[in-house]
């Protein structure tokens, strides 16, 4: 009998299934690739070799046969993970072996009797904790459910802040949480402080059938992975499209996410997508909030024009988004924009002209009834080198500064740099850097120099800020493009396509812009205003309309007369002065 064989395959057997589940814990590319399942499978076959030559040779003293042995083998393996483990009734034919081999099989078999009752407490753990979970969540059947795709630092604040703002009873949920007992469960306390219950499962996996169809199920894909978040929304999708009172939220700056969402749309499709782009509702936010504030009203007057000079310091998300956004909100009359993005990449304004080709064809020009600005995209250039520096002395008056380079510290730096820059030239203009770090942003906030010296630097984007019901859920600014999107479409139309959504959104972001800068005309209803305010309004909203279009990578297509119109393509008939538009189309610039 080879016993020495099936001693050193059980040594092997476990110690690779060991490395195994040390690797899965690594990657979640399979669903059964976790360390409990590596580890069980590596002490049943361990326990399997370890078993067979002792059942062989006790039946094989009886006149037994393999089969006996095998049977017998296998349902040992399975018994030890029934706290049932013990090697009493087989002392005898191990004694007959040699003293080495001996030791070796009481040596594996102690191992092997102390880990399986562990992977059965650890399963039997795992299980009670959704079982646990379901029984609370049935128990809440009248309560709003929200249910998060993972629980991480952004999903928490998000969480934190709907149970702080709730209006009646909610149900929080977080998918595909492990606790991880080498490391403090930090995230899962604070999650279990407001209430909230948790699953292994993927969102959707977890059964969400037993609450009052009338309450609202919100779904969060919050991940940190784009793609996963996508991927996890297809199945969403499949799983509750018919269901009228499911809203879903996609977290993807990515735009191409969007036509994959379309593909999934049918005549029985009620559930209501939403792709959260972080980055665009930052920029949004921030000019409804305080475009006039930081934008408008430090504008310098000469010679009857008030020209806001803008400058952008970094052209990553954050500074893409500002450089497409400041043209179209700074469409106003009386007002002139320059607008100078500079970032350290070497292909930067050739990216940038890619994504807006118009944009960056109509920067400089004067055409009446055109969208007016300048936009220049500076590439090479280093934040830290003197040539920098006398670029910056060299714009003028400064009025309005963006700054995000990268990491949250550097763009404190660089906000600092600058201010003391523009100081020396006695120009102080408004400076927002983004800062992600709350709580850095708050020590931050309202800094001095050793002379008790402000520096007056605006940080924004901070997640607990960004990661909220207020913004997230119940935006006002999101209602209220709403409400202007209904004036001419249908609300399936908002939520399914961003462009309707942005657009609406942008919209809105102007009008609120008119009033503030007193634009003749625009607090009276169109049926109020007199034949001037009328044509003067139409004009300025195509201005914006044509700027705004362009930002989005629309170009001229077409003609005028007959629609060129293609999303696909990226055309539009109407991107011309206003002056060139038949009647009917002009009237559609009644804001």
């Amino acid at each position: 009998m080879y016993w020495g064989e099936f001693l050193v395959c059980s040594v092997v057997v476990l110690v690779f299934f060991t490395v195994l589940a040390v690797l899965s814990t690594k990657t979640r590319k399979y669903k059964w690739f976790t360390p409990i399942t590596m580890l069980t499978a590596g002490v049943i076959l361990s326990a399997l070799s370890l078993y067979i030559p002792i059942f062989y040779q006790s039946y094989n003293k009886l006149g037994g046969g393999l089969f006996e042995s095998v049977y017998d083998s296998v349902k040992s393996s399975i018994d030890i993970f029934g706290f049932n483990g013990s090697l009493g009734k087989h002392i005898g034919v191990l004694s007959e072996l040699k003293l080495s081999i001996y030791n070796g099989y009481i040596t594996m078999f102690s191992i092997i009797f102390v880990i399986a009752p562990m992977l059965t407490v650890s399963y039997l753990l795992s299980f009670f904790n959704d079982i646990s979970s379901y029984v609370y969540y049935i128990f809440r059947f009248n309560s709003k459910i929200y249910v998060f795709s993972e629980l991480n630092e952004e999903s928490y604040l998000l969480a934190k802040s709907i149970e702080e703002n709730k209006e009646e009873k909610t149900l929080i949920i977080f998918a595909n949480v492990v606790k991880d007992r080498k490391k403090k469960n930090i995230l899962i306390e604070k999650a279990v402080g407001i209430g909230a219950i948790y699953f292994k499962k993927d969102i959707h996996s977890i059964k969400l059938v037993l609450h009052n169809k009338n309450r609202e199920l919100r779904l969060f894909a919050i991940g940190a992975d784009e793609d996963r978040n996508v991927n996890l929304s297809f199945e969403l999708m499949k799983k509750y499209k018919g269901n009228e009172n499911v809203y879903l939220y996609v977290f993807s700056t990515k735009e191409e996410a969007e036509y994959l969402f379309m593909n999934a749309y049918d005549s029985e499709f009620k559930l209501k997508v939403r792709r959260v782009d972080v980055v665009s509702s930052l920029v949004a936010r921030n000019m409804y909030e305080e475009g006039y504030e930081k934008i408008f009203s430090n504008a310098v007057e000469k010679d009857g024009v008030k020209n806001i000079n803008a400058l952008i310091v970094g052209v990553g998300k954050y500074g893409t988004e500002m450089a497409r956004t400041l043209p179209w909100v700074c469409q106003m009359d009386g007002y002139k924009v320059k607008i100078n993005a500079v970032d350290i990449r070497k292909d930067t304004e050739e990216i940038f002209t890619s994504l807006c080709p118009e944009l960056m064809e109509y920067s400089g020009k004067q055409i009446e009834g055109e969208s007016e600005y300048e936009l220049n995209v500076h590439s090479n250039m280093d934040v830290y080198t003197d040539s920098f520096d006398k670029f910056v002395v060299g714009l003028g008056e400064v009025t309005y500064v963006f700054v995000d380079v990268g990491e949250d510290d550097k763009n404190i730096s660089v906000a600092i740099k600058l201010r003391t820059l523009f100081a020396r030239q006695s120009c102080y203009p408004c400076i927002q850097a983004i800062v992600h770090n709350t709580d850095k942003k708050n020590s931050m906030t309202g800094i001095t120099n050793h002379r008790n010296q402000q520096y007056n630097i605006d940080f924004l984007g901070d997640l607990s800020s960004c990661f909220s019901k207020k913004v997230i859920l119940n935006s006002i600014l999101e209602q209220k493009a709403l409400a202007r999107h209904l004036k001419w479409g249908k609300e399936d139309e908002f939520w399914k396509y961003s462009y309707n959504y942005n657009s609406s959104i942008a919209s809105v972001i102007h009008r609120k812009l008119k009033k503030m800068c007193g634009m003749a005309g625009i607090e009276k209803s169109v049926d109020e205003r007199s034949e001037e305010e009328k044509v003067n309004l139409r004009i300025l909203e195509h201005k914006r309309w044509n700027a705004y279009v362009r930002s989005q990578g629309y170009v001229y297509g077409g003609t005028v007369e007959k629609s060129g119109r293609n999303d696909m393509a990226k055309t539009h008939n109407c991107l011309v002065s206003f002056s060139k538009l038949p009647l009917e189309e002009q009237l559609k610039d009644d804001d």
